[in-house]
Parts: structure tokens; sequence; C-alpha cells
């Protein structure tokens, strides 16, 4: 399976639904949660959820459809994309500013295409500006976007974390 393939469709899917755990920007720095992250291993199989922990040879992710930790080895991941905070959720404006063309008469078929155009690159790029992809950031990297940045705490166990 072509690798820009999975990655397109892991931006796009990853765009689509905010996470609620997700702090705002004004959050970043404060907030108890880890990073979302959407993990591609080779045999394409994809892992979602928050960010626990990395450590120099896998990624700890709270899933978020069974709520349980899953460690992934490093060398098994293809692609990921993490997102760091929430957007503001403009997405009304698409539908709002292109019926807003009506008032345009005639010229509204050209005017609104257009209006679709730009307010959705707009919203996309405004999600886009709040994650990371594997070719901007490393794992090393990646550990600020963790819940436990330093690692797991001795004593905690991976069942224990929600």
């Amino acid at each position: 399976m072509n690798k820009w393939w999975i990655l397109l469709v892991l931006i796009w899917g990853s765009g689509c639904s905010s996470q609620k755990k997700l702090p705002t920007h004004q959050q970043i720095g404060t907030h108890p949660y880890g990073a979302y992250i959407v993990a591609v291993q080779i045999s394409t199989h994809e892992t979602k959820g928050e960010l626990i922990a990395v450590d120099s040879n896998q990624l700890i992710i709270l899933q978020k459809h069974s709520e349980t930790c899953v460690a992934i080895p490093l060398n098994q991941i293809t692609v990921y994309k993490i997102r760091y905070a929430r957007s503001n959720n403009k997405a009304w404006i698409i539908p709002f500013f292109t019926l807003s063309t009506v008032i345009h008469g005639f010229i509204a078929i050209i005017t609104a295409p257009l209006n679709l155009i730009v307010t959705s690159a707009v919203i996309i790029n405004d999600r886009n500006e709040l994650s990371y992809t594997h070719k901007n950031i490393s794992y090393e990297q990646l550990k600020m976007f963790a819940r436990f940045p330093q690692g797991i705490p001795d004593g905690v166990k991976l069942e224990d974390i929600k």
C-alpha cells in the first residue's frame, strides 16, 4: 500500500473529529493530558488515542475505543500524526458564507463555489496548524506532547492509566 495514500487518509480522517480531551490553544502547557495521536503500523493497523509516553523503543498510547494502553514498537510505525490542541470550531462558516452568496444574484454561480473552496481551505489550514506528522517531528521531540514526558513513573501500571 502506498505510504502517501495512508498519510493522506490519516491527515483527512484525524482532521474530521475534535478530541474533547485536547486543550484549547490557551491551555497548552498546563493541560494534564497528552496529545491525541494516530499511529499507522507496517501492517496498516491504525491506533488512535492519547499519547501516554515515548521511550527509545516504543510509543505507549491510551486507545480511544477501549480505554486500555497499548505499547507499539517504534520500528513498526510507518506514519503518525499528532494533534496537540483543539482548533476553534469554525466549520459553521462554510455553509454560512456559501449561502450568503445568494445575494450576488446571477454572479453567485461563480462566487458560491469560490466561497466554498476558500472557506474550506481556511478550516483545513486551521486544523493542520495544531498538529504535526512524522515529517515534522522526531520521536525524541514527540515526548513533550505525552502525558508523561519523562516516561511512565515508577509504581504506575499501564492498566491503571485512564
